[in-house]
This record gives C-alpha cells, sequence and structure tokens, in this order.
C-alpha cells in the first residue's frame, strides 16, 4: 500500500485554525505541538495508524472549513461613531461617522437618536435619519459598502427591525409612507433591484431567503 504524506493535510489544517478567533488559543497551540510530534515519527507510522490520523485531520479540516466560510461570508461589523457638527449649543447635533475613512453617514441628528442607531448594525447595514427634527424625523437604510441611503424613511424602531432581520444581499425597505399606508418590498442589494410588489411588514421579512 502507498504511504500517505500527511503533512500537507495537517498544514492545511492549520491554515484553517490559523483563519479562526481562537488561532492563539489552546487548541491551536496543541495542534502546532502535534504537528511537530507528527513529523518526528510520521515514517514510523504503520498503514493504520496512518490512516486512522488522516481520517482525524480530515474530519477536524471540514469542522474548521464550515467556520471559515461563515465568517467569510459576513461582513465586518464597522466602527462607527457619533460625530458633533460643530455647532453649540441646541445647534450642535451627530453624525454616524465611519471612523476608517472619516465618512458620515446620512444626515445628522441627536446624540440620543445618533448613539441608539450605531447600537444595531447588520450585513454593513445601518439606519441613519434624514435631518429633520422632532415628530418629523424619520430614518433610512444606509448601505455603508455603497454609501447610500435605499428604501423609504421609517420610523426608528421598524427601520431598525428591517436591518436586524437583513439577511446576506437581501433586506426589506418601506415604501416610504405613513401610518396605514407604510407597505414593505424585499430587495436585493447586490442586484440593486426591487423583487416583488409591496406588502405588509411581516409578509416582507417572512420572504427573505436564507
Amino acid at each position: 500500500m502507498t504511504r500517505i504524506n500527511l503533512r500537507p493535510l495537517l498544514a492545511l489544517t492549520l491554515l484553517l485554525v490559523s483563519s479562526q478567533a481562537f488561532a492563539d488559543g489552546p487548541k491551536a497551540e496543541k495542534l502546532q505541538a502535534l504537528e511537530k510530534k507528527l513529523a518526528a515519527v510520521e515514517a514510523q507510522l504503520s498503514e493504520n495508524d496512518l490512516q486512522s490520523v488522516e481520517d482525524h485531520l480530515a474530519g477536524l479540516e471540514r469542522i474548521l472549513s464550515r467556520y471559515q466560510s461563515s465568517a467569510a461570508a459576513t461582513p465586518a461589523v464597522r466602527r462607527l461613531a457619533c460625530l458633533s457638527n460643530g455647532d453649540s449649543g441646541s445647534s450642535e447635533r451627530f453624525f454616524p461617522t465611519d471612523t476608517a475613512t472619516g465618512t458620515a453617514l446620512g444626515k445628522a441628528t441627536t446624540m440620543q437618536n445618533c448613539t441608539q442607531l450605531l447600537s444595531v448594525q447588520k450585513e454593513d447595514l445601518v439606519c441613519v435619519s434624514n435631518g429633520d427634527s422632532g415628530s418629523s424625523e424619520r430614518f433610512g437604510i444606509y448601505d455603508i459598502e455603497r454609501k447610500q441611503v435605499k428604501g423609504g424613511y421609517t420610523q426608528l424602531k421598524t427601520c431598525q427591525m428591517l436591518v436586524t432581520r437583513a439577511h446576506g444581499p437581501f433586506v426589506c425597505h418601506s415604501n416610504g409612507d405613513s401610518g396605514s399606508s407604510e407597505r414593505f418590498h424585499l430587495f436585493n442589494r447586490e442586484a440593486d433591484k426591487n423583487l416583488g410588489g409591496d406588502t405588509q411588514l411581516a409578509q416582507c421579512l417572512a420572504s427573505i431567503p436564507k
């Protein structure tokens, strides 16, 4: 029987481990120590032991590759901060701002609202203000990667629910109307197009592909 070279498989497994959140943890350190032990005795292993080690490594590779795929599919959470417009007193307002680029997202709002907006982020989406005050203030879904608001403006609670329920490229958008006239449609961010017609909020959320 041809002897199996385990080193490429172990190297791949170590590469997968290094890409995970626990890369510096005790399990990764243990695996690195086992690599050294395997290198020292690999030539002495029987065919049965070689096959057993290969099977265990292949199983570990499959487990870790699932987590690697999940992490790659999930956009990183942006570092956002509420920054002042520089005015004084009652004129001072705050912009949600991407600290990596200094880009202000949406229009300025109160510090309280700004803090609330930044508390909910998902899929590179966050709610931003339309810049109005009091009962006229409404909120839209800002796509950070595409640097724009998509869909109509709605109530803060509703906007953040839409962000929370977004999945991959799919998100529900408001038509921008108020009260009983407000309806929602599914939007594909990658294709940049609405899918289907307007419906009730619950029906739209239920239509989001998982």
